[in-house]
């Protein structure tokens, strides 16, 4: 807390206000405000417009500009926060003004840490070969989906987000997928649908989809999960070694009953 005299004169300091600027009262008291209280844009570092000045000049309160810095007498910089607001007397004449203003450190701290932390999940759920969705549990729409998502359906998450399935898929694909989708959430638990097929610009696909409920702080579901595994070549694979073994066992029912047949011919023939 740091008051100043109608002159803009600095008059007090609080402790708090004394270790965060670097000044002691005793050396600062009288002098102007600004050359205790040194404020700067905390992004572009140009100089920011002093709040008891402006208090001062308008007689209103005012609040310091976003991404504000102080620098300490020594040169320390730290974000700050709060406000400056005029100081009247009985008869409402202005006497000075008063700022309150708090260490943001911690606070950005905290925010950068959060950042990294959404930056590191965002990456590791974009770069993750499958398709990861998240639905709204009310209207079943599409909230967020990665970019093996996007390849997927063939379209821009741009298109995808805000929409449902039956804006995309047939109705009776459509009416599966939502009817598996309230399943999951109804049950809240973990839905495991081991083939899906599905219609894309790519043509038909496969997947497997693993269907999750995601649960607000009053423990009800508030969003569905969703990854699924393309196993569209797996699928085609299985499905070639499948006519592979009919064609094979065709072929051994066949040449067995020719040996049957030559068989029977050599005992008529020794006969």
């Amino acid at each position: 807390v740091i008051p100043a005299d109608p002159h803009g004169k600095l008059t007090r300091m609080n402790p708090v206000a004394e270790r965060l600027t670097g000044w002691s009262i005793d050396h600062a008291r009288g002098r102007p405000f600004t050359e205790v209280f040194h404020i700067i844009h905390e992004e572009t570092g140009e100089p920011a417009v002093n709040p008891v000045d402006r208090v001062l000049r308008e007689g209103i309160v005012v609040g310091l500009a976003n991404h504000t810095s102080l620098i300490a007498k020594d040169g320390t910089v730290r974000p700050i926060a709060d406000s400056a607001a005029p100081i009247r007397d009985a008869r409402g004449e202005l006497r000075g003004a008063v700022l309150v203003f708090r260490d943001m450190s911690t606070e950005r701290q905290a925010e950068s840490a959060l950042r990294d932390a959404h930056a590191f999940l965002d990456s590791i759920i974009e770069n993750l070969p499958d398709m990861i969705f998240v639905k709204d549990a009310t209207d079943l729409r599409f909230r967020r989906i990665n970019k093996a998502g996007e390849e997927l359906l063939g379209a821009p998450r741009e298109e995808l987000i805000e929409k449902n399935d039956y804006d995309f898929f047939p109705r009776e694909q459509a009416d599966a997928f939502t009817n598996k989708d309230r399943e999951v959430l109804r049950g809240k638990t973990v839905v495991d649908v081991p083939e899906e097929r599905i219609q894309t610009p790519r043509g038909e696909r496969w997947l497997h989809t693993k269907k999750i409920p995601i649960f607000g702080e009053d423990g009800t579901p508030r969003y569905l999960l969703g990854i699924s595994e393309e196993i569209t070549e797996r699928k085609q694979m299985l499905e070639r070694i499948r006519r592979m073994n009919d064609e094979l066992e065709k072929r051994v029912e066949e040449r067995t009953a020719e040996l049957r047949k030559s068989e029977e011919q050599l005992r008529q023939a020794q006969k």
